[in-house]
């Protein structure tokens, strides 16, 4: 496997810790430096690279994540601490952590979380052409980074104007939009109704005493975004969080509970909720994580209507040549194939061709054979 497994603790007995249980098809490095650790990172790119991050470092450890996304942002952080607060955890995650786990003397929640990066990993390899093309789940990192790379300059002078239009586009279906709809899932009557009169005003809002009840409703309408009490009556608020994905993966989910536990905020956050409350909640709190995230909703909403209609019914075919030419060569920089798929936004009557979607591009892509692949294709 080769996966490097890199340790940023003041402490050697971290390291001999985990040496024990991660050795065979691992690469273990051991760091009390936080430059050092910097500079071995820079010089050892890889995507399978994890990296273990203590917070009894003499650096605070918000900064030392902040360096390892700006070495390499598909290196996976794991943050790990003997005390931390689900706050920790929301903040670390928000800094690009992929966990915050609090040990005791087993270490046991942090081999866990190693293993479950380990896992990612081996889901990544299993649909690796998939993860590499022009897709809603990764548009705005390959889209962004298409821009800044080093096209021609007539190349630049397109993608801007397209850039330009996708932003009035974005604007204009975000404004085109409906009102959102919110369900709460809570059993205490006294914060349900709180939260209900503190939305109702801005929002169309319904409301759930049990999970029961709220996988009830998501079985007869969609909701955009859920307000989620963690402890329920029935059954634990993440088996609901888990069925409400599976029903609609675009709602964004709130959790609310009255407990203060790192490892559950972990386990949750990493699950795909949005954002992470604590009661007793403040009316201003309340109505700025909900109003972030209706906005995060409506980004990922008009995301997805992006790739099905601006792409393909918006920009006129040279634009459209061009943005695939700057493609082909911010993928090449990558060494990352160039693959049918990657055409499926732009033209999208190439899906009935049969042609396979792993297919790749034998020569160098240009505008030109562009071109006349796509009209040989009748696309």
């Amino acid at each position: 496997m080769g996966i490097f497994l890199t340790i940023l603790s003041p402490y050697d007995e971290d390291c001999n810790f985990i040496k024990k249980h991660f050795s065979l098809g691992f690469h273990v490095n051991f760091f009390s430096d936080v430059s050092d650790c910097f500079s071995f990172l820079e010089s050892n790119i890889s995507r399978d690279n994890i990296v273990l991050i203590s917070t009894k470092l003499d650096e605070e450890y918000k900064n030392v994540l902040k360096g390892v996304s700006s070495i390499d942002t598909s290196i996976v952080s794991i943050v790990y601490t003997a005390s931390g607060t689900s706050r920790d955890v929301v903040l670390a995650i928000e800094q690009g952590a992929f966990d915050f786990v609090v040990i005791d003397y087993s270490y046991q929640q942090l081999i866990d979380s190693i293993k479950y990066a380990v896992n990612s990993f081996l889901a990544i390899e299993e649909n690796e052409y998939e993860s590499l093309c022009f897709k809603e789940k990764n548009f705005h990192f390959m889209f962004n980074d298409i821009f800044d790379h080093n096209c021609n300059g007539v190349s630049k002078t397109t993608l801007l104007k397209i850039k330009q239009k996708l932003d009035v586009w974005v604007a204009s279906e975000k404004k085109d939009m409906e009102d959102v709809s919110i369900l709460i899932v809570e059993d205490e009557f006294v914060y349900l109704h709180f939260l209900k009169d503190m939305l109702s005003s801005y929002y169309t809002v319904e409301c759930a005493s049990n999970g029961e009840e709220a996988i009830g409703f998501f079985e007869n309408r969609q909701f955009d975004i859920v307000l989620l009490d963690l402890f329920l009556p029935d059954m634990p608020g993440k088996d609901v969080l888990k069925t409400i994905k599976l029903h609609n993966s675009q709602c964004q989910v709130v959790v609310i509970t009255a407990f203060d536990f790192a490892e559950q905020a972990s386990d949750v956050v990493k699950a795909g909720v949005a954002a992470y409350l604590n009661k007793p909640i403040l009316k201003e709190d309340l109505l700025n994580t909900v109003q972030k995230t209706v906005l995060n909703y409506k980004n990922e909403f008009v995301l997805k209507k992006a790739m099905k209609e601006f792409f393909s019914n918006e920009l006129l075919l040279e634009e459209k040549l061009v943005l695939m030419e700057c493609l082909y060569e911010y993928k090449s920089s990558r060494n990352e194939m160039f693959v049918i798929e990657d055409l499926y936004s732009f033209f999208p009557k190439l899906k009935e061709k049969n042609i396979p979607d792993k297919f790749a591009f034998p020569h160098e892509v240009t505008r030109k054979n562009l071109d006349m692949f796509i009209k040989h294709n009748d696309a």
